[in-house]
């Protein structure tokens, strides 16, 4: 029987040009442009391996890896050009990786090499740190946040003041990131009713400098200026909660 392939991708010539190519080398493939979709699959028709794109708009591949791996261990390669990505992703349980744009040929390879090897039995992720991110930008609540799970972090989500106070009650988040501007109850007022009742790290950010000082006074831990480099921010988390635990 011919092995299957499940591809993952939000871009529907990838899955096309792939269903073509891998059914000339013998194996049977199913495409699908969701990553909610593919979870689905993976637990319904338990393919022989998955390609996965990371970077997709409802379900990001790394929460495809995450969940797949609770009860699958189902050999995936994901499609990621960055190093820092291919790490997270290795550790999270992949088996292997290739940079779009690829060479067919070179996937192919790949593909015989990981279904013709024993693959070792993975450890079980431990368990992600949680990021509340707070910020009354969706463009920010989007892109940052796919950044901080591409990094490897459980991350939720608060348009405004008051949902982030509820969010830090039912959540329990490691850390919070927080914007000091925003209509209704800013960023400052959260840290006023936060100090109150926890000691949560919070690393808040604005694109006014000048309320770095007032941020801090109030029981910020850390102050980024927007535009910030996302980067930068998640060395900073990093070294606060290492600072914290």
């Amino acid at each position: 029987m011919n092995k299957l392939v499940l591809v993952v991708d939000d871009e529907p010539g990838i899955g096309n040009f792939l269903r073509i190519k891998l059914r000339l080398h013998g194996y049977e493939v199913i495409t699908t442009e969701s990553g909610a979709e593919a979870i689905d699959i993976v637990r319904s028709q338990k393919p022989d391996i998955v390609l996965l794109d990371i970077l997709m708009p409802d379900v990001t591949g790394m929460d495809v890896l995450e969940r797949v791996r609770t009860f699958s261990q189902v050999p995936i390669i994901v499609f990621t050009g960055r190093p820092d990505i291919a790490k997270f992703a290795l550790r999270f349980g992949a088996n292997d990786h290739i940079a779009k744009p690829f060479d067919p040929d070179q996937l192919v390879s790949k593909i015989d090499s990981v279904l013709n090897c024993e693959q070792p039995e993975k450890k079980t992720a431990k368990p992600k740190r949680k990021i509340l991110l707070v910020d009354d930008e969706q463009a920010i609540l989007k892109v940052v946040g796919i950044k901080l799970k591409i990094s490897g972090y459980d991350v939720v989500t608060a348009p405004g003041g008051q949902e982030a106070l509820d969010q830090i009650k039912k959540e329990s988040p490691d850390i919070m990131l927080l914007d000091v501007i925003m209509p209704g109850i800013d960023g400052f007022e959260v840290l006023q009713k936060l100090r109150i009742f926890s000691e949560l790290p919070v690393i808040t950010f604005s694109a006014r400098p000048e309320n770095a000082q007032k941020a801090l006074t109030l029981g910020a831990n850390d102050f980024l200026a927007k535009p910030f480099d996302v980067d930068d921010m998640v060395r900073r988390i990093e070294k606060l909660l290492e600072q914290k635990s």
